[in-house]
C-alpha cells in the first residue's frame, strides 16, 4: 500500500489567503480528490483496510490530524491508497494538484501490507 501526502502552507497570515500553495487550494483538492473515488474517511486508531482508499482525518485548516502529518514540517493531508489502485489515484493527483506539492511512499509494515 502507499500513502500521498500534499503538502501546503499553514494560515498564517493574510499574505497566504490567495497563495496556490495555500490551504484552501489544498481543502479543496482533497474534496475532489475524496469526491472522486468516493473515499471515506480512515478510521481514527485503527489501520485501515488495506484493499480500500481511505482518507485519514484533518483539522480546521485541512492539516493531518496525529501521526499522518508526521515526519513533515508543513501541514498536510494524507490519503491511503491500496496497490492495485496506485496508479489511477497518483495519474489523478499529478493532473489536478494545481501548484501543490504532493509526495508518495509506500507503507513499509513488514507483511501486514498488500
Amino acid at each position: 500500500s502507499y500513502h500521498i501526502h500534499v503538502l501546503f502552507y499553514a494560515d498564517n497570515g493574510q499574505e497566504f489567503s490567495s497563495n496556490k500553495h495555500s490551504s484552501t487550494f489544498a481543502r479543496s483538492l482533497r474534496k475532489a480528490f475524496i469526491e472522486h473515488f468516493n473515499i471515506p474517511e480512515c478510521p481514527d486508531g485503527a489501520p485501515p483496510n488495506v484493499t480500500s482508499f481511505c482518507a485519514f482525518t484533518v483539522d480546521e485548516m485541512g492539516a493531518c490530524k496525529g501521526i499522518c502529518g508526521h515526519p513533515f514540517v508543513t501541514p498536510c493531508f494524507a490519503i491511503f491508497v491500496p496497490v492495485h489502485r496506485h496508479s489511477e489515484a497518483v495519474s489523478w493527483m499529478m493532473a489536478h494538484r494545481g501548484d501543490l506539492d504532493f509526495l508518495v511512499h509506500p507503507n513499509t509494515c513488514g507483511f501486514t501490507c498488500a
